[in-house]
């Protein structure tokens, strides 16, 4: 399932502490810094990005855009890649 983080928070990778969830990439959400995908992070309100686990990073290069949120809280739309 996909977090939301700004790029100062970052994630954390599986096995640390009690993180199970493997992010491997950060993708912009859509809307770049006027974006509505806030960090996640209960004291922070900067623009977030979202990180994918690897079969959502799949996802993301075949087309995927839109990703469920840890918990289903939420959903959020990814973005077009920077070329």
């Amino acid at each position: 399932m996909a977090i939301v983080r700004c790029r100062e928070h970052g994630v954390r990778h599986a096995g640390e502490g009690h993180f199970t969830h493997d992010y491997i990439r950060g993708v912009p959400a859509l809307g770049g810094d006027m974006t509505a995908a806030i960090c996640g992070r209960p004291s922070c309100e900067r623009p977030g990005t979202i990180w994918l686990e690897k079969h959502e990073s799949d996802a993301y290069d075949r087309g995927t855009r839109v990703f469920d949120l840890l918990r289903n809280r939420a959903k959020v739309r990814a973005a077009d890649p920077l070329n």
